[in-house]
């Protein structure tokens, strides 16, 4: 099994997925309530229009799939890559999140309000204005993808790293950064207070912006 990141708490691993898998052509004759997919290939494929709850992906690869106007409430994945997808605006709270890769994946507006993600990696996505609201993130890593305006809200972080993400205007009420290390973001008008902030990596420079928390004013 092939590590790709060492974490203070874990270890995150990459999805356990066989070399072989079997394509499938039409997906949607298969997404409907409490449905179980899996050791398959999904690729180069549109998903328009489709709502099903409690769906199990286990051992799957979405490549190059559009998911367009989609509601998949309480999504079971495990084991799962996306390559190279859209899942921008798509509704999926709820979400658990388990040996998960979103690798190049273009996530605008998606809602993960209440997810569980737990050894998942997200790798150069752009995900400005996802919604991850009271959500558990547990060795999870943030790899240069664009998060500003994203929403964390009451989110507890675990494990979490966050390298060369933007990271500007996101809100982060509520949200324990202690040990988060964001030396290598850009935190321009993140939107914490000073608990929240308490314990966090910083540059001096970053440091600077956020003296504004302690009541701090610097002078030019």
């Amino acid at each position: 099994m092939a590590v790709k990141k060492t974490m203070k708490q874990g270890v995150i691993f990459e999805p356990q997925i066989p070399e072989s898998l079997e394509p499938i052509k039409d997906l949607s004759s298969l997404l409907e309530d409490e449905v179980l997919v899996e050791s398959t290939l999904v690729e180069d494929r549109v998903i328009d229009s489709t709502t099903a709850h409690n769906i199990c992906f286990r051992q799957v690869v979405f490549r190059n799939v559009t998911f367009r106007n989609v509601d998949f409430e309480r999504m079971d994945l495990q084991h799962v890559r996306f390559e190279n997808c859209d899942l921008s605006n798509s509704h999926m709270t709820y979400l658990m999140a388990h040996n998960v890769v979103f690798d190049h994946c273009k996530m605008m507006g998606v809602n993960m309000n209440d997810g569980a993600f737990s050894n998942v990696r997200f790798i150069t996505c752009t995900a400005k204005y996802a919604n991850f609201r009271y959500s558990e993130f547990k060795n999870v890593a943030f790899e240069q993808t664009i998060m500003n305006l994203s929403e964390f809200q009451s989110a507890k972080l675990v494990g979490v790293t966050f390298e060369s993400c933007n990271l500007r205007e996101s809100q982060m009420s509520g949200v324990r950064l202690k040990g988060i290390d964001l030396t290598t973001c850009d935190i321009e008008g993140i939107g914490l207070g000073l608990d929240e902030v308490s314990g966090a990596v910083v540059t001096s420079l970053q440091a600077v912006s956020l003296a504004h928390l302690m009541g701090v004013k610097v002078k030019e």
